[in-house]
């Protein structure tokens, strides 16, 4: 049992003249004691009473402290359980094609990978329009649990042309990325894709493998990858557990958009889907 579990981590008093507001005081303590390792995921802080007697503050100030941990998904509250940490989330950002690997081993985590099922299909027609064939050719489908410290993070559902995807399922996916077999061993080079995110509502088998309940919410990327020649090579639906993962990328803002504004002319781009 932890040291919260067991209640005796304890808050110091804010600093009642400091031009920092007491309840920031209060969440940046509770951040550090999480950053140093002091209290860990699954830990339970001690009740809203306790942690105001220590501070000597009000429970509204403890409150607030609460709810900025809880939007920053540090913490977990649900009412007549408490408060306690959970696991932090992982800021993906998008700014290269990268792999679940090559991404999960950036974070200094463990990663790994269970081959739920392997099959060749008919691609339906959102396959088949993504993938670039014709409708009821032949695909190879794959399910995995994909996992970071033996803890799991998304599902994932690649869909590859069949003479690809005959040639990957060879090779041990318990070990191996998709994208370290197409470009290492079938000398596939990879130059691009297409992201979609959307929100989905967890749905069983999902939901077991990623240890959650059914209709949880979870971040679904539906991922085109093009060879160096422009050829769909892998189409994916990655079903990312959303108290885990976050997405993070920065725009510019593109001058002739302000022009054309200023002008009161402006034209859109669908790129939704790639023709």
């Amino acid at each position: 049992m932890s040291l919260a579990r067991e209640h005796n981590f304890a808050l110091e008093p804010p600093a009642p003249t400091s031009p920092v507001p007491l309840h920031h005081q209060i969440r940046e303590q509770i951040s550090r004691a999480v950053a140093d390792g002091r209290l860990v995921p699954g830990d339970y802080l001690p009740p809203e009473e306790d942690l105001a007697g220590q501070a000597s503050v009000s429970r509204t100030t403890i409150r607030q402290a609460l709810a900025a941990l809880v939007h920053e998904g540090l913490i977990e509250r649900k009412r007549g359980k408490g408060s306690w940490v959970v696991e932090p989330r992982l800021d993906q950002q998008l700014t290269e094609l990268t792999g679940f690997v090559e991404d999960m081993l950036s974070y200094g985590l463990e990663p790994e990978a269970r081959v739920i099922s392997t099959e060749v299909v008919s691609a339906d027609i959102f396959v088949s329009k993504e993938l670039r064939i014709p409708d009821g050719s032949r695909v190879v489908r794959i399910e995995r649990v994909r996992l970071a410290d033996r803890r799991p993070i998304l599902f994932d559902v690649s869909h590859l042309p069949l003479e690809i995807g005959e040639r990957v399922v060879n090779e041990d996916l318990r070990k191996r990325s998709i994208f370290e077999i197409l470009e290492g061993d079938l000398g596939i080079t990879l130059n691009e894709a297409d992201y979609h995110i959307s929100a989905v509502a967890a749905q069983k088998p999902i939901a077991t493998y990623l240890r959650v309940r059914s209709g949880t919410p979870l971040l679904m990327i539906e991922r085109t990858t093009y060879s160096g020649d422009g050829t769909p090579v892998d189409f994916e639906n990655l079903y990312c557990r959303a108290d885990r993962m976050t997405f993070s990328l920065r725009l510019k803002r593109d001058g002739t958009r302000r022009k054309s504004a200023s002008t009161g002319s402006a034209s859109w781009v669908d790129f939704r889907r790639r023709p």
